[in-house]
C-alpha cells in the first residue's frame, strides 16, 4: 500500500469542494511629515478626547463589573455631553474599553483555573515526595506573581473610523494618492490627512477596506493609519493535510492526497541562527552593564531579524502547498511547563525564544494567500497520542514513536501531524466522509526519512 494508493481512494471520494476563504490584511500607512500643523494639532486633541473618554468608560466598566455591550451603553449619552465628542467616537472609546476588560477576566479565570488545580496537586503530594511538593510549591508561587494586573490607560489610544466618521480617498495627485478623509467634531465639517505608501500598500488597497485606525506610534514617533482590508477567494479542495511545528522541525506536513513534505531548516538559514546567537549574546551583556538605551535598540534589531525570518519560511513553506485544506498545530501553553528550575536550561531557552503562536498565524495567513483553506487547532496530546488506536499508553523518544497496544513504530512528527488533522477533520464534522482507509493500514506507508545522527540542531541558537 503506497501514498499514491491514498490518493486515488481520496479521489474516488468526490474531494471535488468548493471552499470561500476571507483574507484579512491591516496595511500600515505613515502620515505624511508634510501635513499642516493645524491637522496635526486637530488629530491631537481629538485622540486625546478619545483617550479620556476610554478612560472614563474603562473606570465605570471597573468598578461595575460591566461585560455585557447593553450594560455599557447605559453610560454613552453621559460621557459623550461630557467629552463632547459624537456618538461614533464614544462608541470607539466603549469598545475599546469593553474589549480590555473583557480580555482581563479572560486571563484572570484562566490564571485562577491553573492556581486551583496546582493547590489541588500540592495537597495531592503531602503525603508523598517532598522533593514533588517543593517543586510544585516553587511552581505555585511563580504562577501566583503573575496574577494579572486590571487594564490600565497609559498611552494615546488609537481612533477606530469606520464609514460614518471616516473613508479613505484615492486621487490623481502624484505626491500623494491616498488621503484618509476624517470627520470633525463640527457638523459638515472634514479634514483630508495625506498618506505615504508604497507598492505592497497599493497592491492590497485594491481589496475591499472595511475600516482604519489612526494611531501614534511612540517607537517612531510618527502618525500612522492601520487600514484594514479584506478578500474573499475560493479554494477547489484537492486534499488535506495537518502541519506540526516544532523545533528541530519548523514544520512538518503530511498532505493526503499528495506527497509526503517534510519542511526542516536547509543550510543556508543557519545564517539566521548564528546572527541571533550573536544578539542575544550582546543583550545579555548589555543587561548586566545596565546601559537601557543600547539595550533598547538591540532588542528591537532583533525583534526585526526574528520576524523577517519568519515571514520568509512562512512564504517558503506556503508556496509548496496549493488547493488543500490544512491545520496547523498549536502548541498551546508550551512554555508554562518550562520555567526557570525545571528541566534542562537549554531546552527552555529553545523553548522559550521561538515564537509559535505569531508564526503559526504567519503560516495561516501565507496559505490562504496561496489557495489554501488553512486554520489554527489546538494540538493537546498530538505527541504522546497514537494516531492509529488513539492509545496514551506510547514511548516516545527523540525522532521516534512506538505505540505499546498496537505496536505501531513511525516518525514522532508524523504522528503528531496526523493526530492534529484528525482533529480538525473532526472539528469540521467531515472525519468519516473524509478519512480514506481504516487508521490501522496507515502505518504500512513508507515514511520520509529521519534526519542524519548528529547533526546540528539549528533551534539551539534562539530565533
Amino acid at each position: 500500500m503506497t501514498a499514491e494508493w491514498i490518493a486515488e481512494r481520496i479521489a474516488e471520494n468526490a474531494l471535488k469542494v468548493i471552499s470561500k476563504v476571507t483574507i484579512t490584511k491591516t496595511i500600515i500607512l505613515p502620515v505624511s511629515p508634510d501635513i499642516t500643523k493645524k491637522k496635526l494639532n486637530y488629530i491631537e486633541r481629538l485622540s486625546a478626547r478619545v483617550t479620556y473618554a476610554v478612560t472614563l468608560y474603562l473606570d465605570i466598566i471597573i468598578k461595575n463589573d460591566i461585560t455585557k455591550l447593553s450594560e455599557a451603553n447605559e453610560y454613552r449619552e453621559s460621557i459623550a455631553r461630557k467629552m463632547g465628542l459624537s456618538s461614533a467616537f464614544v462608541q470607539c472609546a466603549r469598545d475599546m474599553a469593553l474589549e480590555m476588560y473583557r480580555s482581563y477576566k479572560k486571563l484572570h479565570k484562566e490564571w485562577l483555573k491553573k492556581v486551583r488545580k496546582l493547590e489541588k496537586a500540592v495537597e495531592k503530594a503531602k503525603s508523598g515526595n517532598k522533593s514533588k511538593v517543593r517543586k510544585l510549591e516553587k511552581k505555585l508561587k511563580r504562577l501566583k506573581e503573575r496574577k494579572p494586573s486590571l487594564p490600565v490607560v497609559r498611552r494615546k489610544q488609537p481612533i477606530f473610523f469606520d464609514k460614518r466618521i471616516g473613508a479613505i480617498v484615492f486621487s490623481n495627485c502624484r505626491k500623494f494618492k491616498v488621503w484618509a478623509k476624517i470627520s470633525t467634531l463640527k457638523k459638515y465639517e472634514t479634514i483630508y490627512i495625506p498618506l505615504i505608501t508604497y507598492p505592497y500598500a497599493d497592491k492590497h488597497l485594491k481589496w475591499k477596506i472595511k475600516g482604519f485606525r489612526l494611531l501614534y506610534n511612540h517607537r517612531l514617533g510618527r502618525w500612522e493609519v492601520h487600514v484594514t482590508v479584506e478578500k474573499e477567494v475560493k479554494v477547489h479542495i484537492k486534499s488535506y493535510a495537518g502541519a506540526d511545528l516544532g523545533m528541530k522541525r519548523l514544520a512538518y506536513i503530511r498532505q493526503i492526497g499528495g506527497e509526503n513534505r517534510v519542511l526542516s531548516f536547509p543550510k543556508e538559514n543557519y545564517n539566521f541562527f548564528k546572527r541571533m546567537h550573536e544578539l542575544n549574546n550582546r543583550i545579555a551583556k548589555l543587561q548586566r552593564k545596565g546601559k537601557t538605551k543600547a539595550l533598547k535598540r538591540l532588542k528591537q534589531k532583533r525583534r526585526n531579524v526574528a520576524r523577517d525570518f519568519r515571514r520568509k519560511l512562512a512564504r517558503e513553506i506556503a508556496s509548496q502547498v496549493t488547493n488543500t485544506i490544512i491545520f496547523v498545530g498549536h502548541p498551546k501553553n508550551v512554555r508554562d511547563e518550562y520555567f526557570k528550575g525545571n528541566g534542562s536550561r537549554n531546552l527552555r531557552k529553545r523553548v522559550n525564544r521561538w515564537a509559535f503562536k505569531e508564526f503559526g498565524e504567519l503560516l495561516v495567513l501565507k496559505l490562504r494567500e496561496n489557495g489554501n483553506h488553512a486554520e489554527l487547532i489546538g494540538e493537546s496530546w498530538s505527541t504522546k497520542t497514537c494516531c492509529i488506536c488513539d492509545s496514551r499508553n506510547t514511548i516516545v523518544n527523540d525522532r521516534d514513536f512506538y505505540c505499546k497496544d498496537c505496536n505501531a513504530s513511525i516518525d514522532r512528527d508524523d504522528n503528531g501531524q496526523a493526530n492534529i488533522l484528525k482533529k480538525g477533520l473532526k472539528k469540521k464534522r467531515v472525519y468519516e466522509a473524509v478519512w480514506p482507509l481504516p487508521l490501522q493500514q496507515l502505518k504500512a506507508v513508507t515514511w520520509p526519512a529521519r534526519p542524519r545522527r548528529g547533526s546540528r540542531d539549528p533551534a539551539r541558537s534562539g530565533g
